[in-house]
């Protein structure tokens, strides 16, 4: 497998560890699931994760497309809407980052 490749499951696993580290993070700052649920910081953190699960999604996608291809040149405006969704889906999770910032200080 090319490095590119190797690096591209392991960037996603570090994001998707980041994403369930930070859950329990929450958890344990809330101090349980009923009052993270119940509150306006809760509300913004499952939008924060939903947008990261569609980034990782999305850049699972462009690996499975691009390994499907390899001994092929892959279309480049299919491999462009992969980086443009990842792109946008992280955007969002940055921008709800901010709120949850404003929402817990």
């Amino acid at each position: 497998m090319p490095p590119v490749g190797s690096f591209s499951w392991l960037s996603m696993a570090c994001v998707g560890t980041l994403a369930v580290t930070g859950t329990a993070h929450a958890l344990i700052h809330a101090g349980g699931l009923a009052p993270l649920l119940t509150s306006a910081y809760g509300a913004a953190l499952l939008a924060k994760l939903t947008a990261v699960a569609g980034m990782l999604g999305a850049a699972a996608g462009s690996h499975v497309y691009v390994r499907r291809l390899r001994s092929l040149t892959p279309p480049t405006q299919v491999i462009g809407l992969f980086v443009g969704a990842e792109f946008a889906f992280g955007a969002v999770a940055l921008v709800l980052t901010a709120g949850l910032v404003k929402i817990s200080g």
